[in-house]
């Protein structure tokens, strides 16, 4: 019979291993979270300084952006008077367009005017995308309507700019 030997187990039996291994779990526990914290914390302080560093890049990218596109408003306000019989060059506008932005232009408006046939190649990027249409009067007096529309949204967007 199997009862006898049950109970001889059962009597033999205590509960010491018990607080042994509740012991073991609580120190576990407890050391194990704060190593868990400290690394947390950690991270966390590597990611703000990740997030800084890409705000800065970010202001940097945003700033560049905002000069060239009055620089290159002004090529192609430059442009379109070149190719209308006009002055190429309105310094007095882009003194003040280089005063707001901080005198932050790398070419002048000066340059801009001294050589009309190499103004389009001191720039990256056409602002129209082909030359000979920037050049042409009737492209400029095509163009007169986009160019309105384009002026409406940067003053648009200058007084976003300066409101924040």
């Amino acid at each position: 019979d199997i009862t006898p030997h049950v109970i001889a187990l059962a009597d033999s039996l205590d509960c010491r291993f018990l607080g042994l291994a509740v012991q073991d779990a609580v120190d576990g526990i407890c050391f194990q979270v704060l190593v868990g914290l400290i690394g947390l914390r950690d991270a966390l302080f590597i990611l703000g300084l990740l997030s800084l560093a890409m705000s800065v890049v970010m202001y940097h990218l945003w700033w560049r952006l905002k000069t060239y596109q009055s620089i290159a408003k002004a090529h192609f306000e430059g442009s379109r008077k070149a190719g209308s019989g006009g002055t190429p060059a309105n310094l007095s506008s882009l003194s003040r367009s280089l005063a707001q932005t901080g005198g932050s232009a790398h070419r002048s408006q000066s340059d801009m005017a001294s050589s009309p046939s190499s103004s389009s190649s001191s720039f990256p990027l056409s602002v129209c995308g082909r030359e000979s249409v920037c050049a042409s009067p009737t492209a400029a007096a095509a163009s007169d309507a986009e160019l309105g529309a384009a002026k409406q949204a940067t003053r648009e967007a200058d007084k976003s700019t300066s409101m924040e």
